[in-house]
């Protein structure tokens, strides 16, 4: 039986929209739908129950021969079921009684309760001798010593932080002097020099995994903070080094280079910056993933996986630009990239349709030698389709590039994880990159031509 109930007051309505219970006018009242009947007849209407159709299981039912509960208790508070003119005996009585076993029920609900207000006294008292001092246990003191000895120091995360602000700005700086010095030097052939220069950026990558990957597994990973010590050897010869290196200017005495202003007026170097975007991002889009398609492909360990995925991927990257670095003078830069981009775009359709695993980590490899010319050949045709554009030039490109190795990997990530994180579909998705990058070398050869 459906009543409803006012939800103010949780009392019954009777009359209309008004509840008698809290004198309210209630629009809204929750229905709820009835089995029981407190102080209320059993509605006759309501045939298809036990009340009906129980036979003698309840009292006032058509089979007892009676319909109300009248005369069924006695003046001494005890009650007999009427079935054929014979009384039940106490245990059919007991049997029957739906709420026999309540009591029970609410006694062991009540022991439970009070045995969790226990234990969480019990909790909170331990608690408090660990505040104060004192400890039950000499696990819960060394821990708490452990803790109390870490207190004045900063935070692990914090000097992280510190560290990875500090070595960010050294690379950007790197990126933005390095390619200039390169493209001020006297040499004949500047783009052999400058894929030369960015090859070793490759042989780079390469030693610091081979070399902190045979760390770890001689000395173990907890002794990463030596390994960090011998890394910061490397830069501080590196400032020496350059300290010591004679640098030439990009411009000619008395030539002055553009303004950002300047460069941002010009059509041509709206082109490079996409196109130095679309290189970092095809190459960053595959690499960040090479190591999770190493891993499900070899069914290896994250070590072998990075050995095998991102190692490789650096090691054809060098090799590129290193090809080119050697044989420089008889290759045509445009249209060594213009190749490149169709290898790169072939090796994301391998990654993303062919359903052999190891095939897929072949296609990263693929893609690590197609993306090797992109960055630097990138810088050369800017130097050679802006005269004069200087260190500004060179500082806006290295950030369009930076840009394009945060945004490649990321659109990766998101279409992965709109897709129920298919990495197949994002590196798909990444396409668009070498697609635009070869859009853009296009373009600058029809310039160039006119």
């Amino acid at each position: 039986m459906k009543q409803r109930y006012c939800p103010y007051c949780d009392q019954k309505m009777t009359s209309g929209l008004y509840c008698s219970g809290c004198k309210r006018i209630v629009w809204h009242p929750y229905v709820q739908d009835v089995d029981y009947y407190l102080n209320e007849r059993h509605p006759q209407h309501e045939s298809d129950c036990l009340y009906h159709d129980g036979g003698s299981e309840y009292p006032g039912s058509s089979a007892s021969g009676t319909d109300s509960y009248a005369g069924i208790f006695k003046g001494n508070g005890t009650s007999t079921r009427i079935q054929g003119g014979k009384k039940k005996t106490n245990r059919e009585k007991k049997a029957a009684d739906p709420f026999r076993n309540m009591g029970n029920r609410m006694a062991g609900q009540r022991n439970a309760f009070e045995q969790m207000k226990s234990q969480l006294e019990q909790y909170r008292s331990q608690a408090d001798t660990c505040q104060s001092g004192t400890y039950s246990s000499q696990s819960a003191k060394s821990i708490m010593d452990r803790v109390n000895s870490e207190r004045g120091r900063k935070k692990p995360f914090t000097g992280i932080l510190i560290a990875v602000a500090i070595y960010a700005i050294g690379g950007g700086l790197l990126e933005v002097l390095i390619s200039p010095i390169i493209e001020a030097c006297p040499t004949d052939n500047k783009e052999k020099a400058m894929s030369l220069l960015h090859s070793f950026y490759c042989w780079g990558h390469v030693g610091v995994v081979l070399i902190s990957t045979i760390f770890f597994s001689t000395f173990g990973i907890a002794n990463w903070k030596i390994l960090a010590r011998i890394w910061a050897i490397i830069p501080v010869l590196n400032g020496i080094v350059f300290l010591t290196s004679p640098i030439y200017s990009l411009h000619e005495e008395g030539e002055k280079g553009l303004s950002i202003r300047e460069l941002c007026s010009m059509k041509i170097f709206w082109v490079v910056m996409l196109m130095m975007t679309c290189a970092g991002a095809s190459e960053q889009a595959v690499s960040q993933w090479a190591s999770t398609f190493a891993e499900e492909g070899l069914k290896v360990s994250k070590t072998i996986g990075d050995l095998a995925g991102p190692m490789a991927f650096a090691v054809l990257m060098g090799l590129a630009r290193l090809l080119y670095g050697k044989y420089g003078e008889k290759i045509d830069l445009k249209r060594f990239m213009t190749y490149s981009s169709i290898l790169c775009v072939i090796s994301y359709l391998c990654i993303a349709f062919v359903p052999v695993p190891m095939l897929s980590l072949v296609g990263c490899a693929v893609c690590g030698f197609s993306v090797g010319i992109m960055w630097p050949g990138t810088f050369s045709i800017a130097s050679a389709s802006i005269r004069g554009g200087g260190t500004a030039m060179f500082a806006l490109l290295a950030l369009a590039g930076d840009l394009g190795c945060s945004g490649g990997p990321t659109l990766a990530g998101f279409v992965s994880s709109s897709v129920g994180n298919n990495l197949r579909i994002g590196i798909l998705a990444a396409i668009v990159f070498p697609v635009l990058l070869l859009i853009g070398i296009q373009i600058c050869k029809k310039r160039q031509k006119n």
